[in-house]
């Protein structure tokens, strides 16, 4: 009896796991396509506020004791109000995204967002991977609104290397 009720459970889990998804399950896991992100407008309004994107790609080659834990590279994003009053506080950072040609990264972690100047906060994505060449890389950072809205804003990252 209890044989038979344990193997009843082990096909129950493996019939649910073997389930496909629905078509908004699978489409809710799935990354915006390159085309979608670089089509994102370089200024969103937010209230009477005027927020812009300014992205730097650090290129981490400083020496280093020991293995590195993932990439060492990492965006530093920096979200500003056109009027330096300060940032809307009920704006909820949700996704990072680069892209580099096909190529579509989406950050695991965010920190920040943090305080710098008037009318300004900075995040931080970190473990970038090494993108090729020299190309152009759009940055998109997703959030949400208080009124529940759901806005991109996209800039091109400049690389910075430190050495």
């Amino acid at each position: 009896m209890v044989h038979s009720i344990r193997l009843l459970t082990v096909s129950l889990v493996l019939a649910t796991l073997s389930m496909p998804l629905t078509a908004a399950e699978s489409d809710a896991k799935k990354p915006p396509k390159p085309k979608e992100l670089k089509a994102a407008p370089t200024e969103v309004t937010i209230g009477q506020q005027t927020i812009r994107l300014k992205a730097t790609l650090i290129r981490n080659r400083m020496p280093m004791i020991g293995p590195a834990a993932g990439s060492r590279d990492y965006f530093v994003l920096r979200l500003s109000t056109d009027d330096k009053a300060a940032f809307p506080a009920d704006a909820k950072f949700t996704d990072v995204y680069a892209v580099q040609g096909e190529n579509v990264w989406k950050a695991k972690k965010l920190e920040g967002p943090r305080g710098g100047q008037k009318g300004m906060v900075e995040l931080v994505a970190r473990d970038v991977p090494p993108f090729a060449g020299r190309g152009e890389i759009n940055v998109v950072v997703q959030l949400t609104t208080a009124e529940k809205a759901k806005l991109a804003i996209r800039g091109i990252a400049k690389p910075m290397e430190v050495h």
